[in-house]
């Protein structure tokens, strides 16, 4: 099954796909994306490729080997059931050599039912996963501590650290499909493979490529800044909002990072063309708030999609600057490889357009949620206060362990 949410405009979901090489569709020319031969009555709505990009595909550098923990992995999409935001029914769209016989899905299909039985999967409540941390909080804090006394010597602007977890018992593929359809950030994803999941309830955007007039646009959004939402007080929840807002510690924070994403935006872009759109507006989302800078340009000519990812890719949010330095201090400190944590899920529309998200609020599970994994971080500058980086990492928590408290 492969998944994706699109802003929370519009959900696919693929009902017939291929695996292919992941290099087949990173060779591809980013002016040759575009499938002419596709029927344009559709060509927006369905995917192309789908691909899973793994944070170390390329997290190198000088002195910085690719660690061969995980590979990417794409998929040619045949067809997909389209959900549009605000419809209750999905449309179906096919390409000529679809072949959707595991779904039994024709064009006189009633979806309705298909939906209609698809609810019945789902517990009557969401169960809580606890999540085991892999290290003790002190540990936690040592390392942040030592980060930041780093950042103040001048090695780094700003390095973002993970706590990795554990659920070992996170109650099953029913309930990971409620979590979803109540918990999940408008740029989700889900696949599974063999008993393999990788499910993201990912709020944020990554990059997005648009095809305009001879030209191809792309655009970021980074997110930086994290306040817990306070669902039970209304008042005490637009003030954490606001209090984000005016932290000169968390604007000065996004700020970093948009100068990172522009500095990488523009070894892709021609010159002259990079705006920086937003420096830092409010988002909410189901548990926490966020602050979302927003960056475009115009592509070079003549690029493939490899070479565009290789510099953009890990994403500046979830990394830190100097960028190969920062990547370098996480791979020490973390300790071991992130694998999808952090990476990127990828859609690539007929039309040309893909959009992409970072692999936050991830779950991931090799035994089809009997137990499941789970990765969570914050982004350390010299101002950070490690306890309170440590608030922030549970917070992040908080889509999947839902109101249950993490065990020390």
């Amino acid at each position: 099954m492969l998944l994706s949410m699109a802003g929370g405009t519009q959900t696919v979901v693929a009902t017939s796909f291929t695996p292919i090489p992941y290099d087949t569709v990173a060779s591809n020319n980013i002016d040759t994306l575009k499938d002419n031969s596709c029927d344009p009555a559709f060509a927006a709505d369905l995917p192309r490729w789908f691909i899973l990009l793994p944070y170390d595909t390329y997290a190198t550098g000088p002195d910085l080997p690719l660690i061969e923990s995980e590979r990417p992995m794409a998929w040619e999409i045949k067809a997909a059931l389209v959900w549009d935001s605000g419809s209750t029914e999905p449309r179906y769209i096919a390409r000529d050599d679809a072949h959707t016989s595991r779904f039994h899905l024709t064009m006189k299909t009633h979806l309705k039912d298909i939906l209609s039985d698809a609810k019945k999967w789902l517990p009557p409540a969401i169960r809580p996963m606890t999540l085991l941390p892999g290290t003790s909080d002190d540990t936690y804090l040592d390392s942040a501590r030592a980060i930041i006394n780093s950042i103040r010597a001048g090695d780094f602007y700003q390095v973002t650290l993970l706590r990795f977890f554990n659920a070992p018992h996170a109650h099953g593929w029913e309930n990971l499909c409620a979590l979803m359809e109540s918990n999940s950030g408008p740029h989700g994803a889900l696949l599974t493979h063999g008993s393999r999941v990788v499910a993201s309830l990912s709020p944020e955007r990554f990059v997005e490529i648009t095809p305009n007039g001879s030209s191809y646009q792309i655009e970021t959004w980074p997110i930086k800044g994290t306040a817990a939402r306070i669902f039970s007080d209304e008042t005490r929840d637009r003030d954490a909002g606001e209090a984000l807002i005016a932290s000169a510690k968390d604007q000065a924070e996004l700020r970093m990072i948009i100068d990172l994403m522009r500095n990488d935006l523009a070894r892709v872009c021609q010159n002259d063309s990079i705006e920086v759109l937003s420096s830092g507006d409010l988002k909410g989302f189901k548990h926490v708030w966020h602050l979302e800078g927003h960056v475009k340009g115009r592509l070079t000519p003549g690029q493939t999609l490899g070479q565009v990812l290789a510099i953009l890719c890990p994403g500046g949010s979830i990394t830190g600057a100097p960028k190969i330095a920062a990547m370098r201090r996480i791979r020490s400190d973390e300790g071991q490889s992130r694998g999808v944590f952090m990476g990127n899920f990828l859609r690539i529309n007929h039309d040309g357009t893909l959009r992409s998200n970072i692999l936050i609020r991830t779950l991931q599970s090799d035994n089809w949620m009997a137990s499941a994994r789970y990765a969570a971080g914050s982004g350390l500058v010299v101002k950070s206060i490690p306890e309170q980086e440590l608030l922030e990492v549970r917070a992040k928590c908080a889509p999947v362990a839902l109101q249950e408290g993490l065990s020390q």
